[in-house]
C-alpha cells in the first residue's frame, strides 16, 4: 500500500477534469438543433412521399388480388375503392342465386389526408381476369401539404393503371416511360 503523502504529492500538479463543461454541453445542443431544424422539412416530404406510395401499393394490390379472384372463382369480381367513405369493398356475384358475396372489406382510414382521383373507382374482372370497366388511371396525392412535382410542388404522387387486358401498373406521372421504366 503506497503512503497517501506520496499520492497527493504526485498529484499536486495535476488537474483533473472530469465529465464535460458547461460550454461544451451548450455547444453540442446548439449543433443537433441546427441540424435537425436542417432535416425537419426534408423528413416530412419523405413521410407524405412515403404514405402516397403506400396508399398507391395498396390499391394496386387490391386490383391484383380482386383479378386472381375472379379467376380463382371463375365469376365476375368487382372491386369498390372510394376515399370518401373510406372503403374498399371486393365482391362477387354467386351464380343462379345472384347473391353478393363479400370477399374482402379494406378500411381506408390510414389513406385519410389522401387525394385520389377520381374519389371513386369500381372495376370489374371478368372470369377470364380482363377488366370489364376498360382503362381506369388513379392518381394519388396529398394535396394539403403540396401540389405535385409535375406542377411544381414537392410531393411525388403516384398513378396506377388498369388496362383492358387486367393487368395493372404503379408509375410515376412525373416521369417519361420511355426514358425511365418507372414513369407513365
Amino acid at each position: 500500500m503506497v503512503p497517501f503523502s506520496i499520492i497527493s504529492g504526485r498529484t499536486a500538479g495535476l488537474k483533473l477534469q472530469l465529465g464535460f463543461t458547461l460550454i461544451e454541453v451548450m455547444v453540442i445542443v446548439a449543433i443537433t438543433a441546427i441540424l435537425f431544424a436542417i432535416a425537419a422539412p426534408t423528413f416530412g416530404e419523405y413521410t407524405t412521399n412515403t404514405r402516397v406510395r403506400a396508399a398507391a401499393e395498396a390499391f394496386q394490390s387490391d386490383i391484383t388480388l380482386a383479378r386472381n379472384e375472379a379467376l380463382k372463382r371463375n365469376l365476375p369480381v368487382t372491386l369498390t375503392y372510394d376515399i370518401t367513405t373510406t372503403l374498399s369493398l371486393m365482391t362477387a356475384v354467386t351464380p343462379g342465386t345472384g347473391a353478393i358475396v363479400d370477399i374482402r372489406r379494406r378500411d381506408l382510414t390510414e389513406e385519410a389526408g389522401l387525394v385520389s382521383t377520381p374519389t371513386t373507382a369500381v372495376v370489374t374482372f371478368d372470369s377470364l381476369g380482363r377488366a370489364t370497366t376498360g382503362p381506369l388511371i388513379l392518381e394519388m396525392s396529398k394535396p394539403s401539404k403540396s401540389t405535385c412535382e409535375a406542377a411544381g410542388g414537392k410531393v411525388r404522387c403516384m398513378s396506377v393503371r388498369i388496362s383492358n387486358i387486367g393487368t395493372s401498373r404503379m408509375c410515376d406521372p412525373n416521369l417519361v416511360y420511355a426514358s425511365n421504366p418507372r414513369g407513365c
